[in-house]
């Protein structure tokens, strides 16, 4: 029996531990998320990536080996012509060859001079720093996505804990009721009434658990939380407690990853209109050939007699003339740039915009919520004190159901100037290139 108990202390402290482990607040979500989202791959490839990139770089100036082979039977050996004149006075017609050749070769070339090249591996820390800026933006729609989605649960949450503040009023109302309307004080319109008014609250609740239900299982997919496995965020409202606004800033658009990563393709765009222009350029090439060939008349015998050769030279390629392609590809080339310059002037006057609408809407987000905060709890003074009222017989039931109307519209001005304010704050911190550091301060 001792061991029986103690085998089921030891589950019971291991189930109450595990849901613990699986209760998180923001920070806690960031931190797992940034360990085992798929955003997380997505951002680890970026890297590795430039990895594979960083050899397409170097390749041209890489020795290059390669080997040929070939069997050949000649069904039908081609004649040679001989003038008359040196060997014979008439033309000669001689066949030369043998039905059976075969042949072999491995030749090791080295680029030595290509302009080109050399331009395009000048770009090598660019390439880097653009996979970088990359892997930090993936990470940083991580981040924000995180939060939103901890945020409407939240969210939801609140409405949960409110609905569940008027389904344990009304519980006691609708008992009071019955007892009155068994005793005959009250008319039982007025008792089906208070018990529509119930019935709507606990369908609500229904709906609304089924939503935080959603809302968790999309925080889960988001932070790479497997979906069967428990997870609960600690709703102390520290998060709703947030609500200083930010002080004035000048905005700084360079801050911004989108930015950094615009100008790091223009960067990137210069040297490949560099890269195009130059590739008309002559290259110069190193090599070192060895093989050898074998004749014969049989297939058999072709395998018996080989006869090896080497080489080793230079080649130079002179382009002369190409049908313009090289000077089209150029220009495709320049004008794309042209574009990205115009389209990063645009995009600068754009954050600014943004971030100034951002921060418009963070403050109008932020009045109505501490508006409808106060608003919320008047209306719930006002509603208790108009329920006990009501109760004791000096309010009428009209006035009881316009203060509970009150009190829900206010529950609802609430929740939603809370989603507001929680996404415009989301919004106002990406616009400025701070919003790692925000949560992260949290």
């Amino acid at each position: 029996m001792s061991k029986i108990k103690l085998l089921l202390v030891l589950l019971v402290t291991g189930s109450q531990l595990k849901a613990q482990s699986n209760v998180m607040d923001l920070s806690q979500c960031l931190n797992y998320g940034l360990e085992h989202s798929p955003y997380v791959t997505l951002s680890k490839n970026e890297l590795e990536m430039f990895k594979y990139n960083k050899r397409d770089l170097y390749a041209p100036y890489l020795p290059s080996l390669n080997a040929s082979g070939s069997l050949d039977y000649n069904a039908k050996l081609p004649v040679t012509v001989i003038p008359a004149g040196g060997f014979s006075p008439e033309e000669l017609r001689i066949k030369m060859g043998s039905p059976n050749a075969n042949s072999a070769t491995i030749q090791l070339e080295q680029k030595i001079y290509d302009q080109a090249a050399i331009i395009g591996m000048k770009g090598m820390k660019d390439y880097e720093e653009l996979s970088n800026l990359n892997s930090e933006k993936t990470i940083e729609d991580l981040i924000y996505n995180v939060a939103m989605s901890y945020y409407q649960v939240l969210i939801v949450s609140q409405q949960i804990k409110l609905l569940e503040d008027s389904r344990d009023q009304y519980t006691e109302l609708v008992r009071i009721m019955e007892l009155q309307l068994a005793k005959g004080v009250v008319k039982k319109v007025d008792h089906d009434r208070i018990k529509v008014a119930y019935n709507n609250i606990i369908s609500q609740l229904s709906l609304v658990q089924t939503s935080k239900n959603v809302a968790i299982n999309r925080l889960k997919v988001v932070i790479g939380l497997p979906i069967d496995s428990d997870l609960q965020i600690n709703e102390d409202q520290k998060e709703l407690e947030d609500t200083a606004l930010p002080g004035e800033a000048q905005i700084n658009v360079s801050e911004r990853l989108d930015y950094k990563i615009n100008q790091m393709n223009i960067k990137l765009q210069e040297l490949n209109t560099r890269v195009t222009k130059y590739s008309f350029l002559p290259t110069l090439s190193g090599y070192a050939r060895y093989g050898a060939n074998s004749y014969a008349q049989t297939f058999k015998d072709s395998w018996n007699n080989f006869y090896d050769f080497a080489s080793i030279g230079l080649k130079l390629n002179v382009p002369i003339f190409n049908g313009l392609k090289v000077n089209t590809n150029y220009n495709k080339q320049r004008i794309q740039l042209e574009n990205l310059k115009a389209q990063s002037t645009i995009m600068e006057e754009n954050y600014k915009v943004e971030y100034l609408n951002s921060r418009t809407k963070l403050i109008e987000a932020h009045t109505s919520y501490t508006t409808n905060l106060e608003n919320l709890n008047l209306a719930k003074e006002v509603y208790e004190v108009t329920n006990l009222s009501y109760q004791k017989g000096a309010s009428s039931l009209s006035d009881f159901l316009n203060a509970d109307y009150s009190y829900k519209e206010a529950q609802t001005n609430y929740l939603t100037s809370l989603v507001n304010m929680l996404s415009s704050r989301l919004d106002f911190e990406k616009s400025k290139g701070n919003l790692s550091n925000y949560l992260n301060n949290k």
